[in-house]
């Protein structure tokens, strides 16, 4: 396996998980409420309690999401639900090549005329 596809492969399991990720906040509908770091600073046993009631708690720096406070409940169904990222994202790719997309199809999704400028320099 070449470079670039070890490369490939890492940015789509990232790219899969946070798409993951969303797709269960979403779907449990979950109340987010947001915090600078001062806020969060001064109100931290109240943002806990909120947590471990069932909120996320998002707290930003200048205006930029930082971190999420999640209740430990959460964070044990999340990093230990007993399928590795690695198995999520490899079913994920097995339903996707269900869909039966040609090449053609999925280049047409880009629009190859805002192209960024790249260089190794």
């Amino acid at each position: 396996m070449s470079a670039f596809s070890l490369f490939d492969s890492a940015c789509l399991h990232m790219i899969c998980f946070m798409a993951m990720m969303w797709l269960q906040v979403i779907r449990r509908r979950v109340k987010m409420d947001i915090s600078t770091i001062a806020q969060a600073k001064n109100h931290l046993p109240k943002l806990i309690h909120a947590a471990e009631a069932g909120d996320d708690i998002r707290i930003s720096r200048h205006g930029k999401l930082v971190a999420v406070i999640i209740s430990a409940e959460r964070y044990q169904q999340h990093f230990n639900s007993g399928t590795g990222i690695f198995q999520a994202i490899m079913e994920w790719r097995e339903k996707q090549s269900a869909l039966d997309l040609t090449d053609t199809e999925v280049d047409s999704w880009r629009d190859r005329a805002v192209a960024r400028e790249f260089s190794w320099e």
